[in-house]
């Protein structure tokens, strides 16, 4: 059937209807097609910094006390992990919890890190601290100070210039700051708002490292981008897609050559429910799949009982099952870029790569995503974002299972390693359920 012959027909069911009422637009200004072509040329863009391996199973140690550190991470090895993200406390990814930097020596005391790979994360402000911990458990472990399993994923954006110079003194040669959107994310951001705030935090790390005298393709190195992953999956897997498209168009600008850079995926702490949290579940899975087909090198999953507190053992396995899942039974990573040539896939990732680059610009041209975050600027481009998905959702456009759709009133709560204490939920965190969650069931 050619496409005039499918006109003709939508135009007899429609009646008097237009056929833009067939056409939405998400939060992003991203107009969705009822029907979409076979694109005339599809590249493979989703491809991840080793295409003929998975991603890495990435899992987060964040709890307080040291010892029930050290066993989650003993756990997490034994249950499949390829690489630990120490949480240190303060931190964006602790969420309310973390390890203390003075605990980093008894944390790390089982970990063989001759082979284990470890990513440090530490809190803004605290990279000299953080340096220093690390620095003294290698030393005590006579383990030596560029040790190539070991990288630190400081924000760039939130990078004084002594920090930057701190750690490409530290003498580690992997990858040292992050530009990450998770944060945003979590405060509101959209899919675009995301993408332009990751890609102006990293062009803030290239300048840096420039002013330090590294090389681009040196400064590649070190760094790594990562974004949120949620259960929108259209979104989620045109973002990924998107963000690869982006960096490259950084690296044409630098006259970098346009190797990919490491890209990470986490999933989304704010669509996160805390009443009936076993749906966080199904989030997940959808936030997993959607970024390891767009091409996401390394995932982390949260456990799903995240958002009532520091989640158990239990919670902890069925995150790393998820990801294992997804690699040996579903078989995500066996092609590359199985959404290239898909015209809906297609069309999404230019336009949301378009959209985020007009942003980026705008933001760059306003002084850089550091500077609008330090006067306020940012924050108020976030809370217009939230409100609109608070909006929608509260109009029942978007609905929450669990919390909006299908509550659960006789739910009781899952069980946890320890509950949130008052005053620890995360520092600007967003939920979307946190308003609905409290009203009585529909």
């Amino acid at each position: 059937m050619s496409a005039q012959e499918w006109l003709g027909r939508v135009a007899k069911v429609l009646g008097d209807q237009d056929f833009s009422t067939l056409r939405s637009v998400t939060p992003e200004g991203l107009t969705l097609e009822p029907l979409y072509p076979v694109p005339p040329e599809a590249a493979s863009r989703a491809v991840r910094a080793q295409p003929d391996r998975p991603f890495a199973i990435v899992q987060r140690i964040d709890d307080p006390l040291p010892d029930s550190a050290a066993r989650q991470a003993a756990e997490d090895l034994q249950g499949g992990a390829d690489i630990l993200t120490l949480c240190l406390e303060g931190s964006d990814g602790a969420h309310g919890f973390g390890v203390r930097t003075g605990d980093m020596a008894a944390v790390l005391r089982g970990i063989d890190l001759d082979r284990q790979r470890l990513r440090i994360e530490p809190a803004p402000g605290a990279v000299p601290e953080m340096l220093e911990g690390l620095a003294a458990h290698l030393s005590a472990a006579r383990l030596p100070a560029a040790l190539s399993t070991i990288s630190i994923a400081a924000d760039p954006a939130r990078l004084s210039t002594a920090e930057m110079g701190a750690l490409l003194a530290s003498g580690l040669p992997g990858t040292l700051v992050t530009a990450s959107g998770c944060p945003h994310h979590d405060r509101g951001a959209d899919g675009a708002l995301e993408l332009a705030a990751v890609l102006s935090s990293a062009v803030a790390g290239l300048r840096a490292m420039d002013a330090a005298g590294l090389s681009p393709e040196a400064a590649r190195e070190r760094l790594a981008l990562e974004l949120s992953a949620d259960a929108d999956l259209f979104l989620t897997i045109s973002k990924f897609r998107a963000a690869r498209l982006l960096w490259a168009d950084i690296a044409l600008a630098i006259g970098m050559d346009a190797e990919p850079v490491e890209l990470w995926a986490q999933t989304s702490f704010r669509m996160q429910a805390r009443k009936d949290a076993a749906t966080n579940m199904l989030r997940n899975a959808l936030a997993g799949f959607g970024s390891a087909i767009g091409g996401a090198d390394r995932l982390t999953i949260l456990p799903h009982t995240l958002a009532l507190g520091l989640p158990d053992a239990f919670a902890r396995r069925i995150a790393r099952n998820q990801s294992v899942i997804l690699i040996e039974e579903s078989h995500v990573c066996a092609v590359a870029d199985p959404a290239a040539g898909a015209g809906a896939f297609e069309a999404m990732t230019a336009q949301l790569a378009d959209r985020a680059w007009s942003l980026f610009q705008d933001i760059e041209a306003e002084g850089g995503i550091r500077a609008m975050v330090s006067d306020g600027r940012w924050a108020e481009r976030l809370a217009q974002a939230h409100a609109q998905r608070q909006a929608q959702i509260a109009a029942g456009a978007k609905a929450i299972l669990g919390v909006t759709l299908y509550p659960d009133a006789s739910e009781r709560g899952a069980p946890l390693a320890r509950p949130r204490e008052p005053g620890t939920d995360p520092l600007m965190a967003l939920r979307d359920a946190a308003p609905f969650e409290e009203q009585d069931p529909v």
